[in-house]
């Protein structure tokens, strides 16, 4: 495979080539891959945090930050921290807006249950919760589904399917269809993030390597 330019996968016809003429390459690639059902493994550590801004849902979420004036509601009452210099927030069977903002988080959506330092708050009904901007020091995601990931320029290691390796360095990467699990974790001194699940498509560009596949 050259280093310089591949495709891999997914090989334009004609009419695909002529699309491009009328529309843009997202708007093609996207049409593409809600036809292609084939989902690939894919592994990822990263030094950099995604942009996302979308409708979606994940089994859990698992916070930890210090910051006592978040400004969460839940059920449109606010979150009394009571001055608490840690907080541990987890949130189960969530469904809405999900917004990565550089390093910091935003939600607005319902819950089935959402527990604060072990402190569980229960409903007959599903549990309403937002809060904008929360800067996290760890972020654990579990079995999120997320249409559209782009990351800004970093370096990290990629892995798709069984038999694809890369080392990334200085590369753009956008992930397409993904679900899985997901982790920022800023104490650690390795990869600021990790992702592991299946995707149907991935765009890597820049660097040492530009290829795409879907």
């Amino acid at each position: 495979m050259s280093i310089g330019s591949a495709i891999v996968g997914y090989v334009q016809g004609e009419e695909e080539k002529d699309a491009l003429q009328d529309e843009t390459i997202q708007t093609v690639i996207d049409k593409e891959l809600k036809r292609n059902s084939k989902e690939v493994s894919i592994s990822l550590s990263f030094d950099k945090i995604p942009q996302v801004g979308e409708e979606s849902k994940f089994e859990s979420i698992t916070l930890q930050f210090s910051n006592p004036l978040s400004g969460i509601t839940i059920n449109n009452d606010k979150l009394d921290l009571n001055n608490l210099q840690e907080v541990d927030l987890r949130i189960d069977g969530f469904a809405g807006q999900i917004d990565f903002i550089g390093d910091k988080l935003s939600l607005s959506g319902k819950a089935k249950k959402i527990e604060v330092n072990g402190l569980a708050f229960s409903s007959l009904e599903d549990l309403k919760i937002s809060f904008q901007n929360l800067d996290y020091n760890l972020m654990d995601i579990s079995n999120i589904e997320l249409k559209y990931l782009q990351f800004g320029q970093g370096n990290g290691n990629l892995n798709i399917g069984e038999k694809l390796h890369y080392l990334l360095e200085h590369g753009d990467i956008e992930v397409y269809y993904f679900k899985g699990d997901l982790t920022v974790n800023e104490n650690t001194n390795t990869s600021l993030l990790t992702l592991g699940g299946t995707t149907r498509g991935v765009r890597v560009s820049k660097g040492l390597l530009d290829f795409s596949l879907w």
